[in-house]
């Protein structure tokens, strides 16, 4: 993003941690992410997300994992999606909550899983948009070689 002025530096700072207590399969998961510019007025976007659950041997196939996860991601100025795409609004948000499941398959050095996640957008316009709700279901498989 050029923000359409030269000379101007983006700034981005991000952190996250890990834990594990490896007898019961507890985890959890966080991460921070911070963007701007170096130049007053240009916005912000803030990124807060959450993932928690557990991982057992429940079946001969490998580990199971269950897990739910939340983020969210608010958005001003230069970093505001509404804004970008011509509405007038300044600010915006965006919602996700979720959960999935996934299946180590060991003897094939595989993970199958199935996640659902539910998003929510809005944002401060005064053209009297509104948005709808999305909500997916996706499945997927990797195989390490």
């Amino acid at each position: 993003l050029n923000a359409g002025i030269s000379g101007v530096t983006q700034r981005y700072f991000q952190a996250g941690a890990y834990v594990e207590h490896i007898p019961t399969g507890l985890f959890a998961y966080g991460a921070y992410g911070h963007d701007d510019y170096d130049f007053a007025g240009s916005g912000q976007s803030e990124t807060w997300y959450g993932k928690a659950g557990i991982r057992q041997r429940w079946t001969p196939l490998g580990h199971t994992v269950l897990y739910g996860e939340y983020e969210n991601v608010r958005g001003s100025g230069a970093f505001s999606q509404s804004e970008l795409a011509g509405l007038d609004a300044t600010h915006d948000r965006t919602e996700v909550i979720g959960g999935g499941i996934v299946q180590e398959i060991d003897s094939a050095a595989m993970s199958i899983w199935v996640k659902y996640r539910h998003l929510d957008y809005s944002d401060n316009n005064t053209d009297g948009i509104a948005y709808d709700n999305f909500q997916y279901v996706g499945m997927g498989a990797l195989i390490n070689f």
